[in-house]
C-alpha cells in the first residue's frame, strides 16, 4: 500500500466514524460524552491510536464553540448540548502509521443531530422555521435575524 493509500484509509475511517457520531448526538450529550463516543466510533473502524497528543477527538460546543484549544491542554466540558446547538468535532486518527484529520460541525435541532440547512434556503422560508442555522443566525436565540 502506498503512503497515499494509507492516508486515504485513515481519512476513510475518520469519515465513517464521524458519520456514525453525527447521527448519535442527543440533547443530553456533553463534550465529554461526544468525545468518548467518537473514540468508540474510531475503534469500530479499526483506529486505536492518535497522532495529536493524547486527543483522538476534540469536541467543542455551546459556550466553547468559538474557543480554540490545543489537544495538549484540552479537557472536555460537561455542558449539555440541549435542544438547539452547534458542536464541532475534530478527529485525529493514526491508522497503520498514517495520520488522518477530519473535522465537522454538528448541528443539533430538537435535541438530535441534524443535517445543516443552507442559509440560502432559510432566507427563502418563513421566519418561524427553526433550524440549526436560524438558531445560530441570531446568537442562539432561535429567531432569524436581519443580520443574516
Amino acid at each position: 500500500m502506498t503512503p497515499l493509500d494509507e492516508t486515504k484509509a485513515a481519512q476513510s475511517a475518520a469519515r465513517a466514524a464521524m458519520a456514525e457520531l453525527a447521527a448519535s448526538v442527543t440533547s443530553a450529550d456533553t463534550e465529554r460524552t461526544i468525545a468518548q463516543r467518537a473514540v468508540e466510533c474510531l475503534r469500530a473502524e479499526g483506529v486505536y491510536t492518535t497522532w495529536y497528543y493524547d486527543c483522538p477527538a476534540l469536541v467543542l460546543l455551546g459556550s466553547r464553540s468559538s474557543a480554540s484549544f490545543s489537544g495538549r491542554d484540552y479537557v472536555p466540558a460537561d455542558e449539555p448540548v440541549g435542544e438547539c446547538n452547534l458542536a464541532t468535532a475534530d478527529l485525529s486518527p493514526l491508522l497503520d502509521g498514517a495520520a488522518g484529520d477530519y473535522a465537522r460541525s454538528l448541528c443539533v435541532e430538537g435535541g438530535r443531530g441534524a443535517t445543516p440547512t443552507p442559509v440560502s434556503a432559510i432566507l427563502l422560508s418563513s421566519p418561524e422555521r427553526r433550524s440549526c442555522a436560524t438558531c445560530w443566525a441570531d446568537g442562539g436565540r432561535g429567531v432569524l435575524s436581519s443580520r443574516v
